[in-house]
């Protein structure tokens, strides 16, 4: 999530209109820095794994919000697929989301928010395990809303990001050509 291009516009958006938040990006597959400003610091953290979250918010008193931006394809054919092409996906997407709503229940939060995406109420051919973790994303959000915290699950549409998108230039070049 802290790497992708969604998390970029994020971030850079909260600097822009909130002139004293602290923003700490995490990923596993980052490399830890402070010196983007002194207002953003990145931290590597595996969220799919429960002991590391553990430890990270062990250290943060001052956390106001999360957005979860994890994303990963594994694009197939449903018959193609494997036990791990489901499993990778729903780890990055709903176990994280899960493991991030448990370990800050009590840190009185005032948003959550989770990127899902279009798929998991339209379908995409091949795309079937991306579907169904951001189904999941999605109704973990609505069951955690009926609690009463401040969680919402965007569904994105295809991001042209100059690469650093979820999709594919074939995807973005044919949903072009067909007017969007």
């Amino acid at each position: 999530g802290g790497n992708g291009g969604f998390a970029k516009i994020c971030y850079n958006h909260l600097l822009s209109k909130l002139p004293n938040i602290k923003i700490l990006l995490i990923s596993r597959n980052i490399v830890e820095s402070d010196d983007i400003t002194s207002r953003v610091r990145k931290i590597r953290c595996d969220v799919t794994n429960e002991d590391e979250l553990e430890t990270l918010f062990s250290h943060i008193d001052d956390l106001v919000g999360i957005i979860h931006a994890a994303g990963i394809l594994r694009d197939k054919l449903f018959l193609d697929l494997k036990q791990d092409d489901f499993q990778s996906i729903i780890d990055v997407k709903a176990k994280a989301a899960k493991y991030l709503l448990e370990k800050t229940k009590y840190k009185h939060l005032k948003f959550v928010l989770f990127t899902s995406s279009i798929v998991s109420g339209f379908g995409n051919i091949g795309q079937t395990n991306y579907a169904m973790a951001n189904s999941m994303l999605d109704y973990l959000a609505v069951e955690w809303q009926k609690l009463g915290y401040p969680i919402y699950s965007i569904q994105l549409g295809p991001l042209d990001l100059d690469g650093d998108g979820m999709a594919s230039r074939e995807i973005l070049d044919h949903l072009k050509s067909q007017g969007f």
